[in-house]
């Protein structure tokens, strides 16, 4: 999640090239397979992880449509079976009637969910221990959740990066 964030911290190709050879390594080993999730403006680095490894086993083609998937937003049925799926695996259980708000609210009027969108919401109701559609409905709409988030992730940056958070979250 956010590898983009490699990229950031690692301005240099220095310290880039140390990632992409243990990449090369890593994709050598047979049951080994690697997944990098990339916002489509950050795919030009893998054009260098291209020229900088040894990529003869893919024929040097890393953008290839075999080695590259598009993930966009979700349909509506698919944000819901995606909920229903990862809830089914924990003993956080969402009602029913909960999951249907909660994806139409998602979804707004675009009638498609954003994936990051769903994981804010999500973790921060798993975090407020909300499972009915009341405390949802109390405790919401989908901008509440998200503003919550912002506020706890400002607060874990302390207090020397709070004003800085709070200036670039309104901009």
């Amino acid at each position: 999640d956010q590898f983009e964030e490699f990229f950031f911290n690692n301005k240099e190709i220095d310290g880039r090239q140390q990632f992409y050879e243990f990449l090369e390594e890593c994709v050598k080993i047979s049951f080994v397979n690697v997944i990098i999730s990339l916002r489509e403006d950050f795919i030009y680095y893998l054009l260098e992880y291209n020229r900088n490894v040894n990529l003869d086993f893919i024929n040097r083609d890393i953008l290839s449509k075999n080695y590259i998937y598009y993930i966009g937003d979700f349909s509506i049925e698919d944000a819901k079976s995606i909920i229903q799926g990862i809830t089914a695996q924990t003993t956080f259980t969402l009602a029913p009637e909960l999951i249907d708000e909660l994806v139409k609210d998602l979804a707004g009027g675009l009638k498609t969910v954003r994936p990051i969108e769903l994981q804010i919401v999500g973790s921060q109701l798993q975090n407020e221990n909300i499972t009915t559609l009341v405390e949802y409905q109390e405790k919401g709409p989908k901008q509440a959740f998200v503003g919550r988030y912002l506020e706890e992730v400002i607060k874990y940056c302390g207090r020397s990066e709070e004003h800085t958070s709070e200036l670039q979250s309104h901009s």
